[in-house]
């Protein structure tokens, strides 16, 4: 029988014209208790994953990076305004689009339907397996 852990949170992200992208994990709960980590994906595709030692070790478990670096990484959200810090890094974000909290679904449901609307509508998935082979619900 698989293992099944749950994460509480959020995901956001966003991309430069220069061809840097950011991702930012932002778990309320998870296996390893509270975290944030930022995947920063460089021009070159070269992928760097910034977070606390043991949230790095735990997301590089599902997807693999090129490099990991150990630091704290803190969100801070007040309305629209998101900000995230991790060493001299800092993104300041306005979030445009009002967020949703869904009550919980069967996950065949997120992983037919909505999966298919995410795909049409927004080119992402809300099921998927990870490198590692993790299968992830969104």
């Amino acid at each position: 029988m698989p293992v099944i852990e749950t994460l509480w949170g959020s995901i956001t992200s966003v991309g430069f014209a220069s061809g840097h992208r950011f991702v930012i994990g932002n778990w309320r709960r998870s296996p390893i208790g509270p975290f944030a980590d930022i995947m920063w994906a460089q021009p070159d595709g070269h992928r760097v994953l910034l977070g606390e030692a043991d949230a790095a070790q735990y997301v590089d478990s599902v997807y693999p990076f090129d490099d990991l670096q150990h630091q704290p990484v803190t969100t801070e959200r007040i309305g629209r305004r998101y900000t995230v810090r991790s060493g001299g890094l800092e993104l300041q974000m306005t979030i445009g689009l009002a967020t949703l909290s869904l009550p919980l679904r069967p996950q065949w449901v997120t992983a037919t339907v909505e999966n298919w609307c995410a795909r049409k509508l927004l080119d992402v998935r809300t099921y998927s397996t990870s490198p590692t082979g993790v299968v992830e619900w969104y």
